[in-house]
């Protein structure tokens, strides 16, 4: 638990002032820089042999995770829009974000296999490799020029700016809470998964095989967002439920639950930014998603704490009603 507070400790620093620097500066060479961070967090989380090395390269992942965050989803909207077809910007989102969560569902058993074999530091030198293939591709690509940086307005005020859009807009303040709430129990998926599978009873491989499973389901709820755009109210629910059936079962069953929660997920995400992206401006596109991120890490210091107390002396199970508990709060509060 120590590991993911460093995370979100990180990502809460850093979210909105590289949100800022994607829409005041050039979000082509945000993302360069993003997914070289990832590259060296990989080499040095590989290279650890303490904990404090390990939550290094945990630190610099988290600074990947806020120069891409809403950086890749602005630069989609833009370029859509400069050939007047943004209206298409949920199915190729959907469609891009589907290809990036099937290509880790095809990497999770695949490193589970590498680390039962090589052993786990293989997994992270192979992940620093694949960054400087990407880092390629990105510096080959072209920024739209429907997207004007402008640097003449102040931080403070820019940041002003998007928050009381986000307050002012009874929509985009629907839209946000939603991304904020599922984003956080969808965070609990993903940096605790692992321990989620041990409790279920499988093994590296298994653990492996059951994360590809989660990226791959996500993947799915991805492509299909588009199509099932109307069942968005309907998602939601369907969500909530799942997650907490799936953190009152014990067996591998509730993988069934997991898996739900994950495809669910795919199609809130993106029909809820895409939603958000329609009534935003380029100049604060992603300042607004890096806002609404920095809401989810701020709320996952305290809930990170407690979920690794509550998993130490309790259960993993119990650590995960928790945040069940939060969500179907939240349902409460949403049909009111």
């Amino acid at each position: 638990s120590v590991n993911a507070v460093v995370l979100v400790i990180i990502t809460s620093i850093f979210d909105v002032p590289f949100g800022v620097l994607a829409d005041r500066w050039n979000r082509k060479y945000t993302l360069a820089l993003g997914i070289t961070a990832l590259g060296i967090g990989s080499l040095i989380a590989g290279s650890s042999h303490s904990l404090l090395m390990y939550a290094l390269g945990t630190a610099i992942y988290g600074i990947y995770l806020c120069m891409t965050n809403g950086t890749f989803q602005a630069i989609t909207y833009d370029t859509l829009k400069e050939v007047d077809k943004e209206k298409l910007y949920a199915k190729h989102q959907g469609g891009s974000y589907a290809l990036f969560m099937a290509g880790i569902a095809i990497a999770s058993p695949a490193g589970g296999y590498m680390a039962a074999h090589f052993g786990y530091r293989s997994t992270y030198y192979w992940s620093a490799i694949l960054c400087a293939v990407n880092l390629l591709l990105i510096l080959s690509m072209h920024e739209p020029a429907f997207h004007k940086a402008d640097a003449t307005v102040s931080l403070q005020k820019h940041i002003g700016a998007a928050s009381k859009l986000i307050f002012n807009n009874k929509t985009l303040a629907y839209l946000g809470s939603i991304l904020l709430v599922t984003g956080m129990l969808r965070s609990s998926l993903n940096e605790y998964a692992g321990l989620y599978f041990i409790a279920i009873g499988f093994g590296a491989i298994g653990s492996g095989w059951a994360n590809g499973g989660k990226w791959l389901f996500g993947a799915i709820g991805q492509y299909l967002a588009s199509r099932l755009a109307k069942l968005f109210p309907f998602m939601i629910v369907a969500f909530l439920l799942a997650f907490a059936i799936m953190s009152s079962w014990r067996t591998p069953l509730g993988l069934v639950f997991f898996y739900l929660c994950t495809f669910s997920y795919g199609i809130i995400l993106n029909e809820a930014q895409a939603l958000v992206q329609d009534r935003v401006a380029s100049d604060v596109r992603a300042t607004i998603f890096s806002l609404i991120n920095f809401g989810t890490s701020a709320l996952m210091i305290p809930l990170g704490l407690a979920f690794g107390a509550l998993a130490q002396h309790y259960s993993v199970f119990a650590a995960y009603q928790l945040f069940a508990v939060i969500g179907l709060l939240y349902f409460v509060v949403w049909l009111g």
